[in-house]
């Protein structure tokens, strides 16, 4: 009879079987990715009594495999196990998470504003950023750890005016795994001092010459096809359409430095 049926030392890529048998006996273990156990089969070499083990290697990391043991005594009795299952070991996460990307520095006064956008990995934990004033922080425990968390925004305080600061933030996951980092710098201080905007000043209109002033419709001649319009009630005229028009007045009637007319129809 198989008893004890134990899975021991589970690895990566290797496992250790071990068994009972309540009397002088030779074994075999089938093992495989299937039922049908089409890996390997280990056969002893002796008949023993008591504890039975063997040890399977070259393994795939995070592999299911079956299993069964068979045994027969000296007078070739058999008798084996149902169908058994192990997996290996999921090898360790090594693969770092991206940076946080979008990284800005705002100065302020005795302050900088850190804003930036977490990275896209679905074991991403949070961010560190470490401040140092004498250059970026190489590790996430070489400066001054000052932000710890998920936000995507932070005000750093206190500071003095003039000094430049030095950031860099850390992505890490949950296996502990820390990005390269993201680094940016600023200078706080005092805004200058923007002066309102002025508005445009217009230059002041000069009022018209007195004889422009006096100046009625009347005073004014029209002519299409060489022929003067006469004014109709001495208010209006009366044009012929997509024919030039014509205007003159006396030139005694307007100043000497008279430059334009302008007339509106």
């Amino acid at each position: 009879i198989i008893y004890n049926l134990f899975i021991n030392e589970i690895t990566l890529n290797s496992v250790t079987i071990s068994w009972k048998v309540d009397e002088q006996a030779i074994c075999q273990l089938f093992w495989g990715r299937t039922q049908e156990y089409k890996e390997e089969i280990i056969t002893e070499d002796a008949f023993s009594r008591g504890e039975h083990s063997t040890k399977i290697t070259h393994l795939l990391p995070e592999t299911s495999y079956h299993f069964k043991v068979a045994c027969k005594d000296t007078n070739y009795n058999e008798s084996e196990t149902t169908d058994q299952k192990f997996t290996t070991l999921t090898p360790p996460d090594i693969i770092p998470p991206a940076n946080i990307s979008n990284f800005e520095a705002i100065s302020g006064d005795k302050k900088i504003i850190l804003k930036w956008q977490n990275p896209p990995d679905l074991d991403f934990k949070e961010v560190k950023i470490i401040r140092s004033t004498e250059f970026y922080p190489s590790n996430p425990w070489a400066g001054k750890l000052v932000y710890i968390g998920k936000e995507t925004f932070f005000e750093d305080i206190n500071l003095t005016n003039g000094i430049t600061y030095y950031y860099t933030a850390f992505s890490y996951d949950r296996a502990g795994n820390y990005s390269s980092g993201a680094i940016v710098s600023a200078t706080p201080g005092v805004p200058p001092i923007v002066p309102p905007v002025k508005p445009p000043v217009e230059p002041p209109v000069e009022p018209a010459p007195p004889e422009v002033e006096k100046l009625e419709l009347k005073d004014f001649d029209f002519f299409q096809e060489e022929k003067k319009i006469p004014l109709i009630e001495e208010k209006e005229i009366k044009l012929k359409e997509k024919e030039p028009l014509t205007v003159s007045v006396d030139y005694e009637k307007v100043p000497e430095v008279l430059k334009t007319i302008m007339v509106t129809l």
